[in-house]
């Protein structure tokens, strides 16, 4: 029988990459970029109509809990309009510009008409409109700001917190005290998607992205796929997906980011325990029970109550129900 001889040299740089990744899985979190092993995460929801088990609420507590999947957002339905909306600078020249207009075959809105673009005469086809430079820095930033939004469209994420005693998670992610919050621990996997979890920012400016990163990934993107076109030397997407305002830096936020994807998994011993919120009612108990136990290693249950003394959320973690 014929032995399979590998070659020495795609080993060796397979090994290469696999040190490398690691080396920087580490390097971030000593930075503090990513959480360290051992670190506990809380990601909240709501669970509206639980008892009806074709509700999506109910549905996407079963692929949770049962699959080991999360379910991810969009950028497009996050509930603060200034996430995931940098302020773009406009830094290209003028060529620049007209070159990408005119290969894209790009439309713009002309005194209310959409006409499409004629670079080489710095004009629109139809009635001759000359666009001053301050028009076409104008129409410039909204298309490749449009691109980009369409791109990031793709992307989904999920949004987990350091704490779990704040009045405002619950208050706010958690339908007012009646959800439950997920409680992970971070594993030593490096390809785990919880491993992967990226600490927010929170400053009192909007990120600037300058026109031509955004211009550069967009032509990347149509021949290599949107992943790839993130080299490292491109790689502005951080600045867009983990900066927000101050006002929101006590939801101590780490965030998931991935390119395309509407799910992630994670592995089943990253999930520790669910905690019940205060309000959560006391008739959906046994569904959501009732679910756990169809997991091959079910989870520990805990209940957060009100704090008797402080405006804070307790968790009795030594009685599980």
């Amino acid at each position: 029988m014929a032995s399979t001889v590998q070659n020495p040299k795609s080993e060796s740089l397979s090994e290469r990459e696999a040190i490398f990744r690691l080396l920087t899985l580490r390097s971030a979190r000593l930075s503090g970029l990513f959480p360290a092993p051992g670190e506990s995460f809380f990601r909240y929801v709501a669970l509206n109509n639980f008892d009806d088990k074709s509700s999506k609420s109910h549905k996407l507590f079963e692929t949770t809990i049962l699959r080991d999947e999360l379910p991810l957002t969009t950028a497009t339905r996050l509930n603060d309009p200034f996430d995931v909306n940098p302020t773009f600078v406009n830094d290209l020249l003028d060529a620049e510009a007209l070159s990408w207009l005119e290969h894209n075959d790009i439309q713009v809105d002309v005194n209310g008409r959409r006409e499409r673009f004629n670079p080489t005469r710095h004009k629109v086809h139809g009635p001759d409109t000359v666009l001053t430079d301050a028009e076409l820095s104008q129409h410039v930033t909204k298309i490749l700001k449009d691109g980009l939004i369409k791109k990031l469209r793709q992307d989904g994420l999920a949004s987990f917190s350091k704490t779990i005693t704040s009045q405002l998670m619950w208050a706010h992610y958690s339908e007012g005290f009646q959800g439950i919050a997920y409680h992970f621990i971070v594993g030593r996997d490096p390809t785990s998607v919880i491993t992967r979890l990226q600490r927010m920012s929170y400053v009192s400016q909007r990120p600037l992205v300058p026109l031509s990163s955004v211009l550069q990934f967009l032509s990347r993107s149509e021949t290599t796929g949107h992943e790839k076109a993130l080299t490292p030397d491109l790689d502005f997407l951080d600045t867009i997906f983990l900066f927000k305002s101050t006002e929101w830096a006590h939801e101590q936020e780490y965030r998931i980011v991935r390119f395309g994807d509407s799910t992630a998994h994670f592995n089943a011993n990253e999930l520790a325990s669910i905690i019940i919120g205060p309000n959560f009612r006391e008739e959906w108990i046994p569904i959501l029970q009732e679910v756990n136990l169809n997991r091959q290693h079910p989870l520990k249950l805990f209940r957060a109550h009100l704090s008797p003394s402080n405006y804070s959320i307790e968790v009795d973690w030594g009685r599980a129900l």
